[in-house]
């Protein structure tokens, strides 16, 4: 079984961090992980229509904008897709809102190595974790 992952970030760093992550991910899981990258939502748009993703790692700033109107049009045209937002803010009625967007789940900057690989384990083993809540 293959599982695909999309990380939507405009932070390099991010992207080689997760990228590491998934790498060591895939030494203890017994299914094939793909990870693909896009630093825009344009291009994020793009790769969401021709390939069907189990999880989508969403920075909530992209290019000094935020993502929620991205999450709401995604989750409208993909239900099923967990979508995962990453933030430094902490402002509980934003992130409430991001839930009730249809987020899975939250998950704080600075990322921690064991949380991210736990919190995208869980994403890709857990069937319907839609309800799930979770904070880092």
């Amino acid at each position: 079984m293959k599982k695909h992952v999309l990380l939507i970030d405009d932070d390099n760093k991010i992207h080689f961090f997760i990228k590491h992550a998934i790498e060591l991910l895939k030494d203890v899981v017994d299914f094939d992980i793909t990870f693909d990258y896009c630093d825009t939502l344009h291009v994020a748009l793009q790769k969401l229509k021709t390939k069907k993703y189990d999880l989508v790692l969403l920075d909530y700033f992209i290019n000094q904008d935020t993502s929620e109107n991205f999450l709401i049009d995604i989750k409208n045209k993909y239900p099923n897709i967990q979508i995962n937002i990453i933030t430094s803010i902490r402002d509980y009625a934003i992130l409430k809102k991001l839930l009730n967007f249809g987020a899975s789940r939250i998950i704080y900057k600075p990322l921690s190595w064991n949380g991210i690989i736990q919190n995208i384990r869980e994403n890709l083993t857990i069937t319907n974790n839609k309800k799930e809540k979770y904070y880092e």
